[in-house]
């Protein structure tokens, strides 16, 4: 079974019976030197925790945002 949960703004997870992927975690602080928060507010944060695989669509600060990162399984692959 496959499950595609939304987590805020652009990100999401999708799990599979294989692997979880996380699609460009931008789940606290700001973004755009403080120009932009997340909105709409983020849920199921802690599902992403331990994502096997990121993915970052592209470069734009709100789709590869550091702080949100830097939180997430430092062994997962990063796919970019």
């Amino acid at each position: 079974m496959i499950t595609i949960d939304y987590i805020c703004h652009s990100c999401v997870l999708v799990t599979t019976p294989d692997t979880s992927i996380v699609f460009d975690p931008w789940f606290e602080g700001p973004s755009y030197n403080g120009q932009w928060v997340v909105f709409p507010k983020p849920v199921g944060v802690e599902k992403i925790m331990h994502a096997e695989q990121i993915v970052l669509t592209h470069g734009h600060e709100d789709h590869m945002h550091r702080s949100s990162l830097e939180r997430l399984d430092k062994n997962a692959t990063v796919w970019f």
